[in-house]
């Protein structure tokens, strides 16, 4: 966002063409740290839930947490069908107040984690950078999954950048009609999700639902 709004404004005021080559670089590196930052989080975090909710009420638990999820995206999604098309003489102000909003929403979001207490871990002495980085490194099953979380989801994060594009100037399909039908799905998942949750619970795994 930042470097593009500093060569948007350099085109604008100074007339320099905007550089699309360096800002899709800049995208997709952007795009793969923070993939990586992503999944290594996520593996920390499922291995936390399996260990904290019990196995007979994980699937519920995760599907009532995936309907707030989706709930979310269908805001998003609707404020964008409302604002994406703003374009009060040629500027694109409804990307921007999506953009701002986005960011407000993520600094609201830190603020919250902020208070959350921290869980009181009992150790002998401060854990060291070997034990925290180098040891789960070590092992080849965490490897796999970290670096097959962090390829996988930078190809969505790479895909997702172009998905818009490919819509609004292949297909010519206006941006508010895709985030219309973003919002559908997303209506969709928020339906499905508690009685998958449940089905999962009643099966003993998901690994049948997933055969389904």
């Amino acid at each position: 966002v930042a470097a593009s709004a500093y060569w948007g404004a350099r085109l604008r005021w100074f007339g320099e063409p905007f550089p699309m080559l360096r800002w899709l670089i800049c995208v997709a590196v952007t795009g793969c740290v923070s993939s990586l930052l992503a999944t290594s989080s996520t593996v920390a975090w499922f291995s936390w839930i399996k260990g904290l909710v019990p196995e007979w009420f994980q699937g519920r638990f995760l599907g009532t947490r995936h309907r707030f999820v989706m709930a979310a995206m269908i805001l998003a999604n609707a404020l964008a069908t409302a604002w994406i098309g703003w374009k009060p003489d040629g500027y694109y102000l409804g990307y921007g107040a999506i953009g701002v909003l986005a960011l407000a929403a993520a600094a609201i979001s830190t603020v919250l984690l902020t208070r959350i207490p921290d869980a009181v871990v009992k150790t002998p002495s401060p854990l060291s950078l070997r034990q925290t980085i180098l040891e789960p490194l070590a092992d080849p099953a965490f490897r796999r999954i970290l670096f097959f979380g962090t390829a996988f989801h930078g190809a969505i994060q790479l895909g997702a950048a172009y998905q818009p594009y490919y819509y609004t100037k292949e297909l010519h399909i206006p941006g508010s009609s895709v985030a219309f039908w973003s919002l559908m799905a997303n209506l969709g998942c928020f339906v499905a999700a508690g009685f998958w949750g449940h089905r999962i619970d009643r099966l003993g795994g998901p690994r049948r639902v997933l055969k389904i």
